[in-house]
């Protein structure tokens, strides 16, 4: 694994590892997961029914529907180019980048999910492959790091991300 994915990963640990609980309460405080859900497979079921609804906003190629699973403080890690910090950042880079952009075969192939009270960290391996500005069809495989952070409106957004080569 290269230095700067791991440092991206440390870094992204270190930054939950020091996050203030919502609403700044202590975690003594706040209610366990299985007092707000009758259990994990149920909480998990959440968190995979957004990012495959995430992931089919990305197949239809629309940037209002991504950007509407992502909280407004995401960061967006990624191994080449400079990362997204805050949805306006990326709402910028996607708008432009959708621009003649044509995905297919977008495909998860594997998903890994753990959970703990308001945060849920999503491993992610995918297939696809985009043509843009009607040129040949480039296919790809990608991983990703996704941390899903409870709002305080108890809506699951998408908080951080790191995009793996």
């Amino acid at each position: 694994m290269k230095l700067s994915a791991l440092l991206g990963l440390f870094f992204l640990m270190f930054n939950i590892s020091c996050s203030a609980p919502a609403e700044n309460q202590p975690l003594a405080n706040k209610p366990s997961i299985t007092e707000e859900h009758s259990s994990l497979e149920e909480l998990k079921s959440v968190i995979i029914e957004n990012s495959e609804n995430y992931t089919q906003a990305i197949r239809e190629v629309n940037a209002e529907k991504v950007l509407s699973f992502l909280s407004e403080d995401m960061i967006i890690y990624r191994p080449k180019g400079d990362d997204f910090i805050g949805k306006p950042a990326f709402r910028q880079f996607i708008e432009k980048f959708y621009e003649g952009l044509v995905i297919k075969d977008l495909e998860i192939e594997e998903r890994g999910i753990d959970i703990s009270d308001s945060l849920a960290v999503e491993t992610v391996v995918y297939s696809e492959s985009f043509s843009k500005n009607g040129g040949a069809f480039t296919p790809i495989k990608g991983r990703y790091l996704a941390v899903w952070k409870k709002e305080s409106s108890g809506d699951w957004k998408l908080s951080k991300m790191v995009n793996l080569p």
